[in-house]
């Protein structure tokens, strides 16, 4: 069973309206690494909701509570104790936040997750067992996107939805999902385009409804392109910062944008190590136009702490599928980043794949300085029916000058 694994422990994010100074120039930066080390790890609750069985989520805040964005999911027939087909690319869901911080509650309910007596935090949803981001018209849709060839068309997101800014009384997010053609795992379009979703939440509706989504733009990446805002992203001083990925995971490519034009693709600037900002959208193939040290090539969460001053990625190394949590960190978007290192280890799960898709959740830290030292992060494991929620705390080491930014 796939089994999500929530670990509370880093430092705050700027999650609505940004904040602090920009960088929007290519200006070198001079300053010691920040070096996050871990202080202590505590097991808190489980998240789930016992009716779902879901893969790989991420979570943002918005308004007062989590929203999350989950992967491959099934419907859980709790009477006969097994997931049930078919298989939902994608799935949403809410889950509660207090000023203290996470809201997890007693349980009598058996489920993913859920054993009946544990403690949990509740994820939940009206048709929340059903495709959030839609498929494409044509790529199998009218089957969740199971084509009768046996291929599939995953419309996975890989990391949770951006929230732009509030617009009037609504919260505008959007995410860049690739449309990815399958055969089992195998990936049959390794340059394919990036669809562009537009989710849109009003605090008059219900609170099981889940917020509208659209097409914004279906091909907003062609393919062939990075695909921008996939990999990670942060939205710092009127910007939103999109990282992307190379095909074969060997390096990260990073464009910004203002937050008030996110559609438009004319406002779009790139980052280059060797140039700086640029118009001119790089190549895939370009090793030049990586940065260094910023992430691993496997999932994982950007964002910023306000309590170490710096951007922060915290997730998996590439090719090791166990519940080690790298991290690494950076005074701007564009680094330099730090050589990642392992900030704790987990206990992976008893299956062939012990843990993947290990992520950042600040939406569920309390604000203001109780959460100035911790963070929370997500594993998906392969395991028995649990779901961890463990507390981490950190305190913060400066290096030596060895890693100042050059």
């Amino acid at each position: 069973m796939r089994v999500t694994i929530l670990l509370a422990g880093l430092a705050t994010n700027v999650l609505g309206a940004p904040a602090g100074s920009s960088r929007r120039d290519a200006t070198p930066l001079s300053r010691p690494a920040v070096t996050p080390q871990l202080k202590s790890a505590n097991l808190m609750a489980n998240a789930t909701d016992p009716d779902v069985d879901r893969d790989s989520c991420g979570s943002v805040r918005i308004g007062n509570r989590a929203f999350w964005t989950c992967r491959d999911t099934m419907r859980y027939d709790r009477t006969a104790g097994t997931s049930v087909f078919p298989v939902i690319s994608n799935s949403a869901g809410w889950s509660e936040t207090s000023e203290g911080g996470l809201v997890a509650q007693a349980n009598a309910e058996i489920g993913p997750g859920s054993t009946g007596g544990n403690m949990i935090l509740p994820i939940y949803g009206s048709d929340s067992a059903n495709e959030f981001f839609p498929n494409m018209p044509g790529d199998c849709d009218e089957n969740h996107g199971q084509c009768w060839d046996g291929t599939r068309w995953a419309v996975w997101p890989n990391s949770p939805p951006m929230v732009a800014a509030p617009d009037g009384e609504n919260t505008v997010a959007y995410s860049w999902v690739p449309q990815s053609n399958l055969n089992q795992l195998t990936l049959l379009n390794p340059f394919r385009p990036y669809t562009l979703y537009k989710t849109t939440y009003s605090p008059s509706q219900p609170s099981t409804t889940l917020p509208t989504v659209s097409i914004a733009n279906p091909t907003f990446w062609a393919a062939g392109e990075p695909g921008y805002g996939d990999y990670g992203n942060v939205v710092r001083d009127g910007y939103a910062y999109l990282y992307a990925q190379r095909p074969d995971s060997s390096g990260t490519l990073l464009a910004r944008a203002p937050i008030t034009s996110i559609e438009d693709r004319s406002t779009y600037t790139y980052y280059t190590p060797s140039t700086g900002w640029t118009t001119t959208l790089p190549s895939l193939s370009d090793p030049a136009a990586t940065l260094p040290n910023a992430g691993t090539g496997w999932q994982g969460t950007f964002y910023y702490s306000t309590a170490f001053s710096s951007y922060i990625w915290i997730g998996q190394a590439l090719n090791c599928p166990s519940a080690e949590f790298y991290i690494t960190t950076a005074p701007a978007p564009e680094g330099p980043w730090i050589e990642p290192y392992v900030l704790w280890k987990g206990e992976s799960g008893d299956g062939l794949v012990g843990a993947y898709s290990l992520q950042a959740h600040t939406s569920l830290l309390p604000s203001g300085d109780v959460a100035a030292e911790k963070g929370i992060f997500t594993e998906t494991e392969r395991t028995a029916e649990q779901t961890l929620l463990i507390l981490i705390q950190r305190t913060c080491i400066i290096t030596p000058s060895n890693e100042l930014v050059q």
